[in-house]
């Protein structure tokens, strides 16, 4: 995870979002998972891309997976990266409209990922290296 934001922050990347893998039913992946004994639920609620792992990770906990792709989201959309963000794109020419979509994306997001933290009792903090 700590390499992923490396490269998403080295690109200065605009607008990005992350999720966890999720094996649908009738698909090539979810056969292999399946015949592996890795899916863990047929739960159609328990389905989803961002907050539940619905297989069983072969090199890391199904936590490890949730903690990483959660610090992903919080650290994309703390206030100081929203901020860089905005800085560089002035400093690229792009249109206003096109800058100006990517803020209200990002500062939109903001209070869906940062209510995501509050749902969660680990605090998981990124690598800045």
């Amino acid at each position: 995870f700590d390499q992923t934001w490396k490269f998403i922050d080295d690109m200065e990347i605009d607008s990005c979002n992350f999720s966890i893998l999720t094996p649908f039913p009738g698909t090539p992946l979810y056969e292999d998972l399946n015949k592996e004994g890795r899916i863990k639920t047929t739960d159609w609620h328990q389905y989803g891309y961002q907050k539940n792992v619905t297989f069983i990770p072969k090199k890391m906990t199904e936590q490890e997976l949730l903690d990483g792709c959660q610090k992903l989201y919080l650290n994309y959309y703390s206030a100081a990266n929203i901020g860089k963000r905005f800085i560089h794109s002035l400093k690229r020419e792009i249109s206003i409209t096109t800058m100006l979509i990517f803020l209200m994306e990002n500062i939109f997001s903001r209070p869906y990922v940062t209510s995501w933290k509050k749902n969660t009792s680990q605090t998981v903090v990124l690598d800045q290296n």
